[in-house]
């Protein structure tokens, strides 16, 4: 592509930004100086099962705090009329309001408020509006109002659990909050996610809705607070949305605010449940909204009642309330059921599976993997290989060459090390092992792994040029891409069931590898590696062989 200079991309005149005349780029117009060669690399991604919401995180403390945040619009003013709809619905949903009419409500007026209950306890729901009004210090046209709304929601991410944009966005920006034809403030840019303040140890859920906000669910994983991927989820879209709806808006505070008559929440969704409700929002458009980072949510319905599974019923309300169903596994059998999205999300000796109602798929129920429970369901021994051993982040000098070729590389010398921990021979066949984006590596046919037998996978390299590492079976991938800021590593079995799993943080990214601290144990948690030596590649930790 074309070298582009730093006065080139300062061009960011409204529809005349500078990137906008490279949708008609023609390489051979340009000298070869004038040119760049960019390596593209594209990878297959795993794609994500349906989960829930986790509603247990957020009920927890006694309150759920939502902040709706509405940029200004350029078509109709509808940040006035959204901002307006939602605070009128919120009153018909049972929300009390801080102030007697919208009119009297400001950014400082506080949350409205409606107490529901869940898992045996009052919750109260607290939502805020924010939108920029002329003639009020959050004016959209001028510079001051565009800092203070920018601030407001700054201030949210940091404080509140769900975070909703609504307004323009796009490829190169996220949150257009006040009117940038006439002020440069009041823009929450992608490049800025990672810079914010948010909690590490709070689940969050944020909505970008908006056109093309797909990006900022990468930019929020950058943020140091966020690099596990643990504790947010990011709704973003794929295309245009509609600024002329609030119903988007509606979905989400319904997921967590809507109650029986009893006052009871009533509303459990999976993401797959919410997404298609957003994206049916609009009959003439087409926005397709997607999540990020529902990969540790709950595969299992919130209000499963553990205790009646697979116990005799004859109706479901023996087995407990929403999310538990008798059902029938066998002709003499009807025993409760929890909902799930995989198998995952069920007990140990349970698996996930379509139940129908008539000729009627009705959902997907953990059930006994034996299809009985007349016997104890099979107790799960735990997985016979094991990820024992990750260099995601190869130190800079020759201590770095972990693959022994004599060459440090930051990919190539990057590698997971499995171990057998089993009294059997592992057939590893079409395995797999995977980052939090794809799979990086697929065991080739034949390969064998005996008990207490280890394998290296590296990132690179030519396992020819290799070091010897004695009996250790030795492979070389094509990238394993490991993120130094933290990554999933997935050990999946040829059907791709999920075998073993290990997830970190940031302390993955500094020179030294993660180790199980007693090599070969799978309830063992994963350390820096101990002593001198940044890794043990192929051997314990003690540089002692498997």
């Amino acid at each position: 592509m074309k070298k582009v200079s730093n006065d080139e991309m300062s061009n960011l005149e409204y529809n005349h930004e500078w990137y906008r005349s490279y949708d008609a780029f023609d390489p051979s117009k340009y000298t070869a100086d004038q040119l760049e060669e960019i390596r593209l690399e594209v990878y297959p991604q795993k794609q994500s099962v349906d989960a829930y919401v986790d509603y247990k995180r957020l009920f927890e403390d006694g309150e759920v705090t939502i902040a709706v945040h509405f940029g200004w619009d350029y078509h109709a003013d509808y940040h006035l009329k959204h901002s307006a709809s939602v605070y009128a619905y919120l009153l018909q949903q049972g929300f009390s309001s801080p102030v007697a009419t919208f009119d009297d409500y400001t950014r400082t007026s506080g949350p409205l408020t409606k107490t529901i209950k869940a898992y045996g306890k009052d919750v109260v729901v607290k939502v805020w509006l924010f939108w920029g009004k002329a003639g009020t210090d959050t004016d959209p046209d001028t510079d001051d109002g565009g800092r203070l709304l920018e601030a407001d929601m700054r201030e949210s991410f940091r404080d509140r659990e769900i975070i909703i944009f609504a307004g323009h966005s796009g490829n190169y920006y996220a949150f257009a909050l006040a009117n940038w034809r006439k002020t440069d403030e009041g823009d929450l840019d992608d490049h800025e996610i990672p810079l914010l303040q948010m909690p590490n140890d709070r689940y969050q859920i944020v909505a970008a809705i908006g056109c093309d906000t797909y990006s900022v669910g990468e930019a929020f994983f950058q943020n140091p607070a966020k690099s596990d991927r643990k504790n947010i989820n990011v709704i973003t879209t794929l295309s245009f949305s509609s600024a002329s709806t609030d119903a988007p808006i509606r979905t989400l505070i319904d997921t967590v605010s809507k109650t029986d008559a009893q006052g009871n929440h009533n509303l459990v969704r999976t993401y797959k449940q919410i997404l298609d409700e957003m994206d049916r929002s609009s009959y003439f458009f087409q926005t397709m909204f997607g999540v990020y980072g529902i990969d540790a949510n709950p595969k299992l319905h919130p209000y499963g009642n553990l205790e009646a599974l697979c116990t005799s019923c004859t109706q479901n309300t023996d087995c407990g309330g929403l999310g538990n169903v008798c059902t029938r596994i066998s002709t003499s059998e009807k025993v409760c059921t929890i909902a799930c999205t995989a198998d995952d999300g069920c007990p140990s000796g349970y698996v996930c599976r379509s139940v129908a109602n008539g000729s009627t798929i009705s959902g997907t129920f953990c059930v006994p993997s034996s299809n009985t429970c007349e016997v104890a369901p099979p107790v799960d021994e735990g997985p016979k290989v094991i990820i024992n051993e990750i260099l995601a982040d190869p130190p800079s000098d020759l201590s770095g060459d972990s693959n022994g070729d004599g060459l440090r590389s930051a990919t190539d010398d990057e590698f997971v090390e499995l171990v057998n921990v089993s009294n059997d021979t592992v057939d590893l066949s079409g395995w797999t092992l995977s980052d939090a984006y794809s799979a990086r590596f697929t065991f080739p046919a034949g390969t064998a792994l005996a008990p207490g037998q280890a394998v290296l996978v590296f990132g690179g390299g030519d396992v020819a040029t290799f070091k010897s590492f004695g009996n250790t079976l030795v492979f070389a991938s094509k990238g394993l891409g490991l993120s130094n800021a933290g990554d999933k590593v997935t050990l999946r079995d040829a059907t791709g069931r999920s075998v073993n799993e290990v997830e970190f943080g940031p302390e993955g990214g500094q020179d030294r590898s993660l180790v199980r601290e007693r090599d070969g144990d799978p309830k063992s948690p994963m350390i820096a590696h101990p002593g001198t030596a940044p890794h043990s590649a192929g051997t314990k930790s003690d540089g002692s062989s498997f």
